[in-house]
């Protein structure tokens, strides 16, 4: 009695970084074989043609920003480090990251002056009332906005009399 060999079609397999088969774990692309027995106790050969292809893994991005940031579509508020997963060409994941450092602005509180004609304030001089406005930048880059509300009172200039008088 003559018992065949039994060869199975090709497994034809394509893997995101690994792939176990047979009990074995595959992380490279090629051909693997494996040889079981028949229950006649012949041998019965596999074959798998295995392609592996590669996901990413980024290193964090490092990134500042003053008060928000929008990143991948959503806006970040708080210091911190944020993944993304997006899908290669090839259907495998991709992992993106950021390490984000958000710096705050400034608003500096207003201050309110009451002068007499004209103020000098961050350099400038005023002579209406009115609201004003200075942004300077902080040491991290960011804005810092200083508000002065300013009233002036004009001084009164009296017309000049001109008298006449005898002794």
């Amino acid at each position: 009695t003559i018992n065949n060999s039994y060869v199975a079609p090709v497994d034809t397999l394509t893997a995101c970084d690994s792939l176990v088969w047979q009990g074995n774990t595959y992380t490279t692309s090629g051909i693997y074989y494996d040889s079981l027995q028949t229950a006649s106790g012949c041998d019965s050969i596999l074959t798998l043609d295995l392609t592996i292809n590669d996901s990413y893994n980024l290193t964090a991005v490092p990134m500042t920003a003053c008060d928000s940031m929008e990143w991948q579509g959503t806006m970040y508020t708080t210091s911190g480090i944020y993944y993304d997963t997006l899908q290669t060409a090839a259907g495998c994941d991709s992992v993106i990251s950021i390490d984000l450092t958000i710096n705050s602005s400034v608003n500096g509180d207003t201050t309110s002056t009451i002068a007499c004609d004209s103020a000098v304030w961050q350099g400038t001089t005023y002579t209406t009332s009115g609201m004003y406005y200075d942004t300077l930048q902080t040491v991290a880059g960011c804005d810092s906005v200083l508000t002065l509300d300013l009233t002036i009172n004009n001084s009164y200039v009296a017309p000049v009399d001109t008298l006449t008088a005898c002794d």
